[in-house]
């Protein structure tokens, strides 16, 4: 995707990007591309599954500044935003790689993705299965895990393809296909269908 289709998405959604001057931007070693894409592109607000991004008032800065307590190693750690349960997500300097820092557990990184560019190709694909899981299903089915068998595949299809090492285990993107089938499962049990 381009930076104007990325734009372009987000804002018909109602969640138009944050984007950053080089200035707001920590000093650390991020690549031109993700720079570009900071400086350009941007990321949303909030997005599924429970996602929060860096915005012009809490804008990416260096984890070890958060976190002073943490080991010299975690400098290279820019931070983007956070999942719902508050555990950093960040860009890996030396590799451009997204991660999950889980704070609950030392601060253990789980993968999420190869670069900026594939999470906000990712986050689209995700936020596309919740509209048709809406559009076919009604106002509750994303929350309720009313999906198909043929939706579910087309969205796994669509974020392999799109960063394939996000799916090996114990990644953040893996993880989310195991959450949403578990949920399934629990309120077709709950409902009894």
């Amino acid at each position: 995707m381009t930076i104007a289709e990325i734009k372009e998405y987000w804002s018909a959604q109602g969640q138009p990007t944050s984007t950053f001057s080089s200035i707001q931007l920590p000093d650390a070693d991020l690549s031109s591309s993700t720079r570009q894409f900071l400086e350009e592109a941007g990321l949303p607000t909030d997005a599924a599954p429970f996602l929060s991004f860096a915005t012009q008032d809490n804008p990416p800065y260096l984890v070890s500044t958060q976190y002073d307590f943490l080991p010299a190693s975690f400098k290279r750690y820019v931070c983007i935003g956070s999942d719902g349960g508050g555990n950093p997500i960040v860009i890996d300097s030396l590799t451009q790689h997204i991660l999950l820092l889980d704070h609950e557990n030392d601060f253990v990184v789980q993968y999420m993705n190869s670069s900026i560019w594939q999470l906000a190709e990712a986050l689209i694909a995700y936020c596309e299965f919740g509209k048709q899981t809406v559009a076919l299903n009604g106002e509750d089915a994303f929350l309720d895990a009313n999906f198909s068998d043929e939706l579910f595949a087309d969205l796994r299809l669509k974020l392999l393809t799109i960063d394939s090492a996000a799916f090996t285990e114990n990644t953040f993107w893996a993880g989310e296909l195991q959450n949403l089938l578990a949920n399934r499962e629990y309120y077709r049990t709950e409902s009894g269908t």
